[in-house]
């Protein structure tokens, strides 16, 4: 299933790292491709995107979701945080002003960072659905304990998953 809405978008969703390469030196920019990166755990194009000068600030949700914390770091220092605050990212756009500090140290988890961020404010309903794809209990029911609900996610969930989000 494509979602992404342009070339260079579509490579990186399809995680597609010659094609990336090809849009990306014919010009072609879109910080969704880093989304898409992201969503796939795919640390070289990662970089290889943010060293052309794309950013996403949800690609760091993801890159939690998928347990990639060197991932989440290397956004945080090419401005994902930023993004995150400029933008907000909850139903009603009132994150903008969250006040992130220091970010937790490099050897925190994946869970230590995305229960900071939560604490932080910083919402973004559909990356339950990311974690039931994954299939990252822990990360389930950590997002369930900060109140995500989506009916998406029990599309994907396997029984044992629906238990967890039945809770």
């Amino acid at each position: 299933m494509c979602f992404a809405v342009n070339s260079l978008a579509q490579a990186a969703e399809e995680n597609d790292m010659k094609k990336v390469v090809i849009f990306v030196e014919r010009g072609e920019i879109d910080d969704d491709a880093v989304y898409f990166a992201a969503m796939n755990n795919n640390l070289i194009m990662v970089k290889y995107l943010l060293g052309n000068g794309m950013k996403d600030g949800l690609a760091v949700l993801h890159a939690l979701v998928n347990n990639n914390t060197e991932m989440a770091y290397v956004l945080y220092n090419n401005g994902a945080f930023d993004l995150l605050r400029k933008y907000g990212y909850d139903e009603n756009k009132n994150v903008g002003n969250a006040k992130f500090g220091k970010i937790p140290p490099k050897n925190a988890s994946s869970l230590d960072l995305m229960r900071w961020l939560l604490d932080k404010g910083v919402e973004y309903h559909d990356i339950l659905v990311d974690a039931v794809i994954e299939r990252n209990i822990e990360m389930i029911k950590l997002l369930k304990r900060y109140g995500y609900k989506h009916e998406n996610a029990m599309k994907f969930a396997t029984e044992e998953i629906k238990n967890i989000l039945k809770k």
